[in-house]
């Protein structure tokens, strides 16, 4: 099982030792419509070598790819 963090939107999640982005955000500043809020309870896998997909509880998916290099992780207020 993997927490989503999502009380900001859906923007990243840790997974595989690596940080990923949401590909495409969603919701934001807030929990998106019929998501747990801090959090969402599910399954996250890799679908590709750079794509990942969040599967919660409910059935609700999010797609992720991975940080680049240069990507300055900004907290949310």
């Amino acid at each position: 099982t993997h927490d989503l963090y999502t009380h900001c939107g859906i923007r990243y999640a840790d997974f595989d030792g690596r940080r990923w982005l949401a590909d495409p955000e969603l919701g934001g500043p807030n929990s998106p419509p019929g998501w747990g809020n801090p959090s969402d309870p599910g399954t996250i896998e890799l679908v590709a070598r750079d794509r990942a997909m969040f599967l919660s509880h409910s059935g609700k998916q999010a797609f992720f790819r991975p940080t680049p290099e240069d990507y300055r992780f900004k907290h949310c207020l």
